[in-house]
């Protein structure tokens, strides 16, 4: 039983890790006073697991469609459909969902450093 159990945890953290996020669309604009933001919209082909990390740059967030959980450095919230956040600058965070999610998010950043993840 314990060899079944071991076996299903593993396929399923297969399964999760196995989705990808693909960027759809993204362009960089200046905004003025050396400012400029990248917009980009994303999408997973599945449950996905998003690994801790950070930004250099505050990010808007727009879920479109799906399901997601964000654990921002220890604060865990649960976005629907349509529901907005922030994510700020250099603050760690991780997410995860139990089905395929589509989104928009929007970074602002110095003109002279490009958006980088």
């Amino acid at each position: 039983m314990k060899f079944f159990l071991i076996t299903l945890l593993f396929f399923a953290y297969s399964t999760v890790n196995a989705a990808k996020i693909s960027t759809l669309y993204e362009k960089t604009t200046p905004i003025g006073n050396g400012m400029s933001m990248t917009v980009q919209l994303k999408e997973s082909d599945g449950p996905i697991v998003i690994p801790t990390h950070t930004h250099p740059s505050p990010a808007t967030a727009y879920l479109i469609s799906g399901d997601v959980i964000v654990d921002f450095d220890g604060d865990i919230r649960e976005f629907n459909e349509d529901d907005v956040w922030i994510e700020p600058a250099l603050l760690p965070h991780s997410g995860s969902s139990s089905k395929a999610i589509k989104y928009f998010v929007v970074y602002h950043h110095p003109s002279d450093q490009p958006y980088r993840n």
